[in-house]
């Protein structure tokens, strides 16, 4: 199976190479890439075929986002994602083909699909969908933090107001005082 990056003996690879067609010579050992893999690459080897992660792209792909690509536009309730965003466990982890050294951080796709619902299965979720439940997710904390700072500043005036009174007070009691 080659999805699961594991070293592939006899069989067919992209229905032409075979681990026997390296054995023989009639394919030398090399890297090869099969039309259909989006990028990945197999290496052949006299021992058989390895699938392998493409190479890091020098320039990072855009993601298609203009409207008349989209259809079907719902509003969505922010906090509901903040909500569900705090629920989701994050942790920092490595791929297991990856060096353990490299370091990588964020949720698990089968998590992301089941407190979101987005994508077409579990195994793994689209980019943009993660841009979208964060870009919510800092409008609902945009949004209460507005909120905050609202309540904050009425606060400060009722301080404000209430150290005035006390002040006054304190300023008639004083005279009073004076008096007897």
């Amino acid at each position: 199976n080659l999805a699961d990056n594991s070293v592939i003996s006899n069989n067919i690879v992209d229905g032409e190479v075979k681990t026997a067609d390296i054995a023989n010579g009639a394919v030398t050992p090399g890297k090869i890439t099969p039309s259909n893999t989006e990028g990945h690459v197999l290496t052949t080897t006299a021992n058989g075929v390895e699938w392998q992660s493409p190479e890091p792209e020098t320039r990072i792909q855009p993601i298609p986002s203009d409207r008349n690509l989209k259809a079907g536009f719902e509003p969505i309730n922010e906090h509901e994602l903040l909500l569900k965003v705090t629920e989701m466990p994050i942790t920092s982890w490595h791929y297991r083909t990856e060096d353990p050294s490299i370091i990588h951080i964020g949720p698990m796709a089968q998590d992301f699909y089941n407190i979101f619902g987005t994508g077409d299965d579990e195994n793994s979720y689209y980019p943009v969908d993660m841009h979208g439940v964060a870009l919510a997710s800092i409008q609902a904390l945009y949004q209460q933090n507005q909120e905050k700072d609202a309540q904050i500043a009425e606060l400060e005036k009722q301080i404000e107001a209430q150290q005035k009174a006390l002040s006054d007070l304190e300023t008639r009691l004083v005279a009073l005082e004076n008096e007897n």
